[in-house]
């Protein structure tokens, strides 16, 4: 297995992992797609991501196929320019086009509650790297991949603070996130369920969040 940094070349890879690894999100959210539908309105929404400035890493095995991925944002992010936002808008407009109404609802409807559920027992850090997806394919779970795209993510945002969203129901995710240095600072919700915020203290604040 190989770490390199993800380009747009190989979103479609990382949405067919995304998929895969995350059947109940997909399923819910996009009820009845075909496999090649939903494929694609994941590539639109992940490209999106890089293309407004978020970096990735991927996984790939010796054939290279990609295992897993890690997209994250940070001060170190590189600031698109301009030029960029026609294609986001195209991306934009062409995942809107292929979405059916009821799925844009439950979309919107979903962003919402996140947003405005979300609380917090400490004032999360105002310059902060975020964990924005990572995923692993089912098929390579249970190999450390995951931890080694968190860590290779985390060497990039040294020496912010990183913050990050797990679902509640995710142990397996919870314990490396833990075992990475993050800790419980708060919870929000979507239509699927409960989610835990987390956060892992800057390098150089030196000092043990008071909520562990």
């Amino acid at each position: 297995m190989q770490l390199a940094r993800g380009e747009l070349r190989d979103v479609r890879s990382m949405a067919q992992v995304y998929t895969a690894a995350f059947p109940e999100s997909t399923a819910y959210y996009f009820a009845r797609s075909s496999s090649a539908r939903l494929i694609r309105v994941v590539q639109y929404g992940l490209e999106i991501l890089l293309l407004l400035g978020a970096e990735a890493l991927v996984v790939k095995k010796s054939s290279g196929e990609i295992a897993g991925y890690c997209i994250y944002s940070g001060a170190k992010s590189q600031q698109k320019p301009l030029a960029v936002w026609p294609r986001v808008l195209g991306r934009a407009l062409a995942a809107s086009v292929r979405l059916r109404p009821s799925e844009l609802m439950r979309l919107v409807h979903s962003r919402m509650i996140f947003m405005h559920s979300a609380k917090t027992e400490h004032p999360l850090p105002k310059k902060a790297g975020r964990i924005l997806s990572i995923a692993v394919h089912p098929n390579s779970q249970g190999q450390g991949l995951g931890t080694l795209l968190l860590k290779g993510a985390l060497a990039e945002l040294e020496p912010l603070p990183v913050l990050l969203e797990v679902r509640s129901d995710n142990p397996s995710a919870q314990a490396l996130y833990h075992k990475s240095g993050f800790y419980r600072c708060g919870k929000t919700k979507d239509k699927l369920g409960e989610w835990i915020i987390m956060v892992r203290p800057g390098r150089d604040d030196g000092v043990r969040p008071s909520w562990t």
